[in-house]
């Protein structure tokens, strides 16, 4: 009998592109490497802050390039991810991070509909101010300029961080990894 050889695919290029991000204001693209890259940057950093296995991040923001990285990082490590969109109402999203107990929560500081900046602040308050398991929360930047609408009046025990300061936090030079584990494992709510 002859057997068929699996068919395999060419290794994936640097340069090739991975993930297109479309908005009402913009186009954005990530090519594999930059992906690896950011990816790798967003590791090192959810590693500095002591994020591991089984540990929850959330995310309160858009389907876009950035949203992605953080949940490849976050799963890379063992975490388990959830994202709830942005145009979700406050009391809904209380009601469903209060039940997952998130340690870090990813938000974007204001989205972009209909040809308007809308200012997250009075949401992301809300959301903060009730969940006392976070103990970092990470400001996305804005798609468009947010009129400084961005700043958290509650008050937390969380650290409250731009991305850039967070992603300042991780190694420059970190190589991504995906750390192993079993096929029950959890990985996204």
């Amino acid at each position: 009998p002859t057997t068929t050889p699996l068919l395999t695919s060419p290794p994936l290029s640097e340069t090739a592109t991975a993930v297109i991000t479309v908005t009402e204001i913009d186009r954005h693209s990530l090519t594999w490497g930059e992906l690896r890259r950011a990816a790798a940057q967003w590791q090192s950093s959810l590693m500095a802050v002591g994020i591991g296995a089984g540990d929850r991040v959330a995310g309160y923001s858009g389907n876009h390039a950035t949203t992605l990285v953080a949940m490849l990082a976050t799963t890379s490590l063992g975490a388990i991810w959830t994202g709830v969109s942005p145009d979700t109402g406050a009391y809904a999203v209380v009601e469903r991070l209060r039940q997952i107990e998130p340690r870090l929560l990813v938000v974007d500081t204001a989205t972009f509909y209909n040809g308007k900046v809308r200012g997250m602040g009075g949401k992301v308050d809300e959301v903060v101010g009730e969940l006392p398991s976070l103990q970092t929360v990470v400001l996305l930047d804005p798609p468009a300029r947010d009129e400084g609408q961005t700043a958290l009046s509650v008050s937390t025990a969380a650290s409250v961080v731009r991305m850039a300061e967070f992603l300042a936090l991780g190694s420059s030079d970190h190589k991504l990894s995906f750390l192993r584990f079993p096929p029950d494992h959890p990985v996204y709510i």
